[in-house]
């Protein structure tokens, strides 16, 4: 991660960025070493960040998350989280409060795949944010293998009915 953070340092203006962390064990800890990233380049518009690591627990969620609350230029987020076992509504809840401080964002993505612990009061804060969030204009929310509900993605469709956004998209 250091070395990942030194290049970017070199290049303090870039706007997009793209993380793949698929299958590569990494822990809590390593989440910490994403933020000196986020650190070095204030100016980033555009973040993708997968991650497929069931090492990761809702400490290094927001940990990311912080790290994300911070971009105040950020306009693109696009998340996937996959077979993230020790993630559940606590972290979903803390990352989508941080990121209602990011005042610029207008297209949002977020796939959970395979995190059995998150159930419906992420749904729940998760259709807040789509309702309140009024900068958003492009969604899509990636539902697959939670703990989500049947009442869960009623109040996420409906949601998505209490407004309109250029793009919408729900897969539950």
């Amino acid at each position: 991660g250091q070395a990942l953070v030194l290049e970017f340092t070199k290049v303090p203006s870039i706007v997009d960025v793209f993380l793949n962390f698929f299958e590569t064990g990494m822990t809590d800890a390593g989440c910490m070493g994403i933020i000196p990233l986020f650190e070095a380049c204030p100016s980033l518009t555009n973040v993708g960040l997968e991650m497929g690591c069931n090492t990761i627990t809702n400490q290094g969620i927001s940990t990311i998350a912080d790290g994300l609350g911070k971009l105040h230029l950020l306009t693109n987020l696009r998340l996937a989280f996959v077979d993230i076992l020790g993630i559940n509504d606590e972290g979903v809840i803390y990352l989508i409060d941080r990121l209602t401080t990011v005042p610029y964002l207008s297209e949002f993505k977020l796939s959970l795949f395979e995190c059995g612990a998150v159930r419906d009061p992420s749904a729940s804060r998760i259709a807040d944010f789509m309702r309140e969030k009024t900068t958003l204009t492009k969604v899509c929310i990636e539902l697959r293998f939670t703990g989500i509900t049947r009442a869960g993605r009623v109040v996420l469709r409906n949601a998505k009915a209490s407004r309109t956004y250029m793009e919408c998209e729900l897969v539950l």
